[in-house]
């Protein structure tokens, strides 16, 4: 009789997710050149943190990601404020993109299920703030679905599943978090706003 251990191994096997798939970290091309030669791409697994006020073009940055991902997006957001013909003219193919509009009380566990499916090779979420404990939850998803997992936010919330963190200011986009190194990288964001 096999042990939950090793069923669980054999499942991650035949969803062909075995531990080394899972653990081995690679990184994807944002799309945007001197983007990739700031911070490298995304970690993928994994998490990315940007960061920046109302204005500061978060939004853009995410619909550039999209445009450029390959394979299926969800878009998570909890006000409301996604407009997808905005999108489709900068480019966004919208028959890739699910749109995912959470309930205030239930965007954490909404972005969870959704990272934790597998079913998305980039999810972006597009919150004002990040919930409390989300990340530490948000990061083991990260691992099961292994995806990445890019939040858009005002404020930072310090938490070791974030692998990789971008501050937005003046036009410029910044690495004030990176694994491999790369602080205080900086880049245009105008670089991949055009379509």
């Amino acid at each position: 009789m096999e042990t939950l251990d090793a069923l669980r191994a054999r499942i991650r096997s035949i969803e062909g997710r075995g531990e080394a798939a899972v653990s081995a970290r690679r990184v994807v091309s944002t799309g945007v050149a001197a983007w990739d030669a700031a911070w490298g791409g995304l970690p993928s697994p994994g998490a990315t943190e940007i960061v920046g006020p109302l204005g500061a073009g978060r939004a853009g940055l995410l619909a550039a990601l999209a445009r450029s991902a390959s394979g299926t997006v969800a878009w998570v957001e909890e006000e409301r404020s996604l407009y997808p013909p905005a999108l489709a003219a900068v480019g966004v193919c919208l028959s890739r993109v699910a749109w995912v509009r959470a309930p205030l009380t239930g965007v954490q566990l909404a972005v969870e299920q959704v990272v934790a499916s597998g079913c998305f090779s980039l999810v972006l979420v597009d919150l004002p703030r990040v919930p409390a404990g989300a990340w530490s939850h948000w990061g083991r998803a990260v691992l099961r679905g292994a995806t990445a997992l890019v939040v858009a936010t005002e404020r930072t919330v310090s938490d070791p599943a974030v692998a990789l963190r971008l501050s937005l200011s003046s036009g410029q986009i910044t690495v004030v978090r990176a694994r491999d190194g790369r602080l205080g990288r900086t880049a245009p964001l105008a670089a991949g706003l055009a379509a």
